[in-house]
């Protein structure tokens, strides 16, 4: 019927020359080539020539091959209880649950430290008293530390549970001036750092012992050494070692937040930076933080480092032009692990002194 094939042709054409070109060029792509009948029969007949070379080669290797043991696995065949996807739902269970408690251990809030923590022999700190120190010896006790009177008799109560010595040495790490802490042992003799401003106040009930530089007191065999490291936090800072025990109590100079200067006691930035030069200078391995947990030494590295990076970038404002009053508002301290609280001790007491400091006065 050439007339229908034709017609059929006609339409054909004309459907292709109607479709957008975009369209007509993807069925181009898409179509596969017209094969002629010729071709398609050869092209069969190879295939199945091929299909049969392919068996025959497979045959002739298969029996070139030992045959494997009766008990042999094939070479390529995965162990049977190793076979992926296969897991028995028992043991897809035991993996979601062990999942579930890695995610829960790793939410839950650290477990809080307990209220006697010993970190040598006879060296005990009471992170709930201030991070206060003792040293227990069988010729007494010392207790190290900053404001130890708001702790008395907490203190009191977590010394007897590790000894039955009385205290007989108070060291106090920092002194504010005229604001000096009281006792908290009663009986205990109190030493203190000396006041290194004469134009500060002197309090009216001292330590009953001050140094200027250094200081050992011995207690059998066990030393403790005092050093006078200058105004930093306070008017007078001082570091206490436990040689024999590689440690070292820091007093204020290392803390868990920012740093908070008594600018109108005597102290300041710059001391403090110094005073942490002092302590790093020593030979220690466990450092006692005035707040927060037990760090190694180079934590008091890393507590410099970051007093350095906040110091530079208040000279930043102050070059900038930056107002004494926008300062808060314009210092970055999230990355130090410092984020500023506007009604904190940083903002409202250290920032305006801090920034006075690097200026070079009010």
């Amino acid at each position: 019927m050439p007339g229908r094939g034709l017609a059929l042709a006609l339409l054909a054409a004309a459907s292709w020359i109607g479709e957008p070109a975009g369209r007509q060029n993807a069925a181009r792509q898409d179509a596969p080539p017209p094969v002629e009948a010729g071709a398609a029969a050869d092209a069969d007949a190879a295939a199945e020539a091929g299909a049969a070379g392919a068996t025959g080669a497979d045959r002739s290797e298969a029996d070139s091959q030992e045959p494997a043991p009766p008990d042999a696995a094939p070479q390529d065949a995965a162990p049977q209880d190793a076979v992926e996807g296969d897991e028995a739902p028992g043991d897809t269970a035991a993996a979601d649950d062990a999942a579930a408690e890695g995610a829960d251990a790793e939410d839950a809030p650290p477990e809080p430290p307990p209220e006697v923590l010993e970190i040598g022999d006879g060296l005990y700190v009471l992170p709930y008293c201030g991070n206060a120190t003792l040293r227990v010896t069988a010729h007494g006790v010392v207790l190290v530390g900053d404001e130890l009177a708001g702790y008395g008799a907490e203190i009191a109560r977590l010394a007897a549970t590790v000894t039955d010595h009385r205290i007989a040495y108070e060291i106090h790490t920092h002194r504010h001036g005229a604001e000096d802490d009281d006792a908290a042992a009663p009986g205990a003799r109190r030493l203190g750092p000396a006041l290194g401003d004469a134009s500060v106040r002197a309090p009216a009930e001292p330590p009953d012992i001050v140094f200027t530089s250094g200081l050992s007191l011995f207690l059998g065999e066990a030393e403790i050494r005092l050093r006078h490291v200058g105004g930093a936090h306070s008017a007078a800072d001082a570091v206490v070692a436990f040689p024999d025990r590689g440690a070292v109590h820091a007093g204020h100079l290392v803390t868990d937040g920012p740093p908070t200067i008594d600018y109108a006691g005597g102290g300041s930035a710059g001391g403090w930076i110094q005073a942490l030069d002092a302590l790093l200078a020593l030979e220690f391995d466990t450092l006692i933080p005035g707040a927060g947990p037990v760090l190694e030494k180079s934590g008091a590295q890393a507590f410099r480092d970051r007093l350095v990076t906040l110091r530079t970038r208040i000279e930043q404002l102050v070059r900038r032009g930056v107002a004494k009053e926008e300062a808060a508002r314009r210092l970055e301290t999230t990355d130090l692990g410092w984020p500023l609280d506007p009604d904190g001790d940083f903002v409202r007491e250290t920032l305006p002194g801090l920034y006075d400091e690097v200026a070079g006065g009010p």
